[in-house]
C-alpha cells in the first residue's frame, strides 16, 4: 500500500512570551497557538494584555523574552513590514479606514505588499503600472463581493454603517493574503444578528485555510466561533482548551466572565 503524504497544518505560535514596560509585567510567559484552518479565541477582562499579545505578534510591540514563530520562521525580532509579507494580518479595536476614500481604494491598499510596479512607474502612468492598477482593482471587486459589500464600492468608506465599516476593514485585512488573521474585538458594538453574519464571513474564511486569532468580549460569540480558547488574566493565561470547557475553569469565572455566569 502507498504511503499516503502528511498533510501538515501550518500555525502561529507563541513560546514564553512575556513584555515589561520598565517594572510593570504587561503579559507574562504566554504560550498560544493558532493553527491554520481554524478560528482561535483570546479572551479575559479589561487590561488583561490581549491587545498587547496582538502587538507583539505583529512587530509593533518588541518582545521583553520569549519566541514567536509561523511555522519554522521566527517572527520575534523581525519589522513590522516583514511579519505582513510573511502572512500575518489584523484589524484593530478602533476601525482605522480611509473615511474619505471609496471602500474599493481601502481594500486595494491592503494588496501593497504584493505590488510589483515602481512608484516611478505609476507617477508616469506606465503600461505596466496601469495593468497592474487594473489588475487589484478587479481583485478588490472580487474581495468586496466576498465580504457582500460590492454594492458600496464607490462609497466613501466614512460614510457606511459600523457592521460596514468592519467589513471593510476585514476586506482589507484579507486582501494582504494574510495566513494568519489577528481581529481584535471584531464584533464589539454589534446585535445578535450583525455578530452571526460577520461570524458566517469568518467561518468561510477559517474553510479557506486562513487561520483567525480573535480577541473577544461576546462569550456567545466566542463559543459559536471558537474550537480552542485562550483566557488571560492579569497579563498571564489561565485556562485554554475547548470553549466548553474554558468557560466552565473555576479561575476563568472568578477573573473574567463573574458569578452571575456561574450561577447560570
Amino acid at each position: 500500500m502507498p504511503n499516503r503524504k502528511e498533510v501538515t497544518v501550518s500555525e502561529l505560535r507563541l513560546d514564553a512570551v512575556s513584555k515589561s514596560f520598565g517594572g510593570l509585567h504587561a503579559v507574562s510567559n504566554i504560550d498560544l497557538v493558532a493553527p491554520q484552518g481554524s478560528i482561535t479565541g483570546l479572551i479575559g477582562p479589561n487590561g488583561a494584555g490581549k491587545t498587547t499579545i496582538i502587538n507583539l505578534i505583529t512587530g509593533t510591540l518588541r518582545i521583553s523574552s520569549g519566541r514567536v514563530f509561523l511555522d519554522d520562521v521566527e517572527l520575534t525580532t523581525a519589522e513590522p513590514d516583514v511579519i505582513a509579507r510573511r502572512g500575518v494580518s489584523r484589524t484593530f479595536q478602533n476601525i482605522r479606514l480611509l473615511p474619505e476614500a471609496s471602500v474599493l481604494d481601502n481594500v486595494i491598499i491592503g494588496f501593497h505588499r504584493h505590488e510589483r510596479s515602481s512608484v516611478v512607474a505609476g507617477l508616469l502612468g506606465l503600461p505596466s503600472s496601469l495593468r497592474e492598477t487594473r489588475a487589484l482593482r478587479q481583485r478588490g471587486m472580487e474581495i468586496l463581493k466576498r465580504f457582500r459589500i460590492e454594492r458600496f464600492a464607490d462609497a466613501a468608506a466614512g460614510s457606511l454603517a459600523y457592521g460596514h465599516q468592519r467589513r471593510v476593514e476585514m476586506a482589507r485585512a484579507v486582501a494582504a493574503q494574510p495566513r494568519i488573521l489577528l481581529l481584535d474585538e471584531p464584533v464589539a458594538g454589534m446585535n445578535d444578528v450583525e455578530a452571526d453574519e460577520l461570524g458566517d464571513l469568518y467561518e468561510e474564511l477559517a474553510a479557506s485555510g486562513i487561520g483567525l486569532l480573535m480577541i473577544e468580549h461576546n462569550v456567545r460569540f466566542v463559543t459559536r466561533m471558537c474550537t480552542r480558547i485562550y483566557a488571560m488574566a492579569s497579563g498571564k493565561m489561565i485556562a485554554a482548551g475547548p470553549p466548553g470547557e474554558v468557560l466552565k475553569d473555576p479561575n476563568v469565572i472568578a477573573a473574567y466572565l463573574g458569578d452571575r455566569y456561574a450561577k447560570g
